[in-house]
């Protein structure tokens, strides 16, 4: 599961150079707690994740990361083929 974590932090970092860095912890929370598999059309298409991870992120980083890390969220999911704007701001 580690190995999957690592994934989706360097997955994650490359598809959102500007990401905050409170966000890759959140991300690999998340997909620790949920016992997810890394693949990103899943995780885009999950909202469990969706939902968890924003709360992650309420709860990790300062109110000020929070637009920048739903943009980074936004941006790694369109390059996944997953527009998730309506399910984050």
């Amino acid at each position: 599961m580690k190995f999957i974590a690592a994934t989706a932090l360097f997955v994650f970092a490359v598809a959102a150079t500007d990401a905050p860095p409170c966000l890759m912890p959140a991300v690999t929370q998340v997909i620790d707690e949920l016992g997810l598999s890394f693949d990103a059309y899943a995780l885009c298409t999950n909202d469990q994740f969706i939902e968890q991870l924003t709360t992650a992120v309420q709860a990790g980083c300062p109110e000020s990361d929070f637009p920048p890390a739903a943009e980074a969220a936004k941006e790694f999911c369109l390059a996944a083929g997953v527009n998730i704007s309506s399910k984050i701001s």
